[in-house]
């Protein structure tokens, strides 16, 4: 709704993104351990079979890790969720040209976002462009046969599916740099590494495709 808004009413929209980006800070710790554990998994599936018993251990023990994290503050992101909906209902009602502009709007960033990414290793602009192309798909689900393109949310859904393992994939490639005990150790975990680089550049490839699908371009070779 906001980023609707954004092109109508821009300082209720930048109101309701900061305070949603705060309700969504404090949700992603307790989903990004479970999250590289389905990557481990991920990368496990076309791994050496030398790498693939590590992989299976790191998933496994991610997952124990998960298990005891402190959960999120339930009260306070409660509270802060109720604030939300209240700064959402101060969002003007957006008539058809409105609509139109914000649907074009997020379009144009979303297929700008692609074309900076594409074929690329930028952990920023792989980012940047998964956070355009959820915007993008989140309003076109909201317009349904209304969004430009509606017969393809399928290969939408698929490709956000996508930027999201490969995104997985580099979370988990950061944490064990960062902690490599584990996997096992260092030589353990240099090869770990190996494999989930390269299970992350296979879905890097496959995002791009879809990519070039859902906006219209092509792909670098």
């Amino acid at each position: 709704l906001a980023r609707l808004a954004a092109a109508s009413s821009p300082a209720e929209a930048r109101a309701f993104n900061a305070h949603a980006r705060t309700v969504m800070a404090g949700l992603s710790a307790a989903r990004d351990t479970a999250a590289m554990a389905s990557a481990a998994r991920l990368a496990s599936a076309g791994a050496a079979d030398s790498v693939r018993g590590s992989l299976e251990r790191l998933a496994r023990s991610l997952d124990a890790k998960a298990h005891k994290e402190a959960p999120p503050a339930l009260a306070a992101l409660k509270v802060q969720i109720e604030e939300l909906k209240g700064l959402a209902a101060r969002l003007p009602a957006l008539d058809g040209g409105a609509l139109h502009a914000g649907a074009a709007a997020i379009a144009s960033r979303a297929t700008h976002a692609f074309e900076a990414a594409k074929a690329r290793a930028n952990a920023e602009r792989r980012h940047a462009w998964r956070k355009r192309d959820r915007d993008r798909q989140v309003v076109a689900k909201a317009l349904g046969t209304a969004w430009p393109g509606a017969s393809k949310l399928a290969s939408a859904g698929a490709l956000g599916q996508a930027l999201g393992a490969e995104r997985d994939l580099l979370l988990l490639e950061e944490r064990l740099r960062a902690e490599p005990s584990l996997a096992g150790g260092e030589r353990a975990a240099a090869r770990v590494l190996k494999a989930v680089k390269r299970a992350r550049k296979v879905m890097g490839a496959h995002a791009d495709n879809l990519g070039a699908k859902v906006y219209r371009t092509k792909t670098s070779a």
